[in-house]
């Protein structure tokens, strides 16, 4: 198991929320309605504003109600969908683009405490990391030990419904 000492993120800076803004790719708005194009247009003032907003959140106020809300869609895993199974349907959801910022700006903070745990065999949670590559890895694995003859035990952790328990 990983251990280490505490890992300690500083507080979050204007130039933080700007540089933030600036990383964030070109995508569909949140349920705030925003597009995460718009929070490069945000003025220093506003950067400072949500720097101190990021910081008394994490110290324990709570997220403003308009951030905790977040848009659901159900997109079909099948074409044509089958409407009667709802189980055929992954649930898509938007979360307000101020909230993707803050997440995208820790993010970076704590990538030196990622760097710490994760391993070569994880592929989830970590950048750089797919679904693609476990599959194709996984598949040259059971080919080798079917080449050569040696049994092979597999044991799969499925984060399916890990979104769901995220709570803001």
């Amino acid at each position: 198991l990983y251990s280490a000492p505490a890992f300690h993120i500083r507080l979050i800076t204007p130039g933080d929320v700007r540089d933030a803004a600036f990383a964030m790719p070109a995508t569909s708005p949140g349920a705030d309605g925003w597009h995460p194009a718009d929070l490069k247009l945000l003025s220093h003032s506003a950067h400072r504003w949500l720097a101190s907003m990021f910081n008394l959140i994490e110290q324990g106020a709570p997220w403003p109600d308009d951030l905790r809300t977040a848009r659901a869609v159900g997109l079909a895993k099948t074409d044509p969908p089958d409407l009667r199974d709802v189980m055929q349907y992954r649930i898509m959801r938007m979360l307000a683009s101020v909230y993707r910022l803050w997440a995208r700006l820790r993010l970076k903070h704590l990538k030196g405490w990622v760097e710490g745990w994760k391993t070569d065999h994880m592929h989830a949670g970590v950048p750089g990391k797919g679904a693609d590559e476990a599959w194709y890895n996984l598949a040259l694995e059971v080919e080798h030990a079917d080449a050569m003859g040696e049994p092979m035990c597999l044991a799969f952790i499925d984060l399916t419904k890990a979104l769901s328990l995220i709570h803001i």
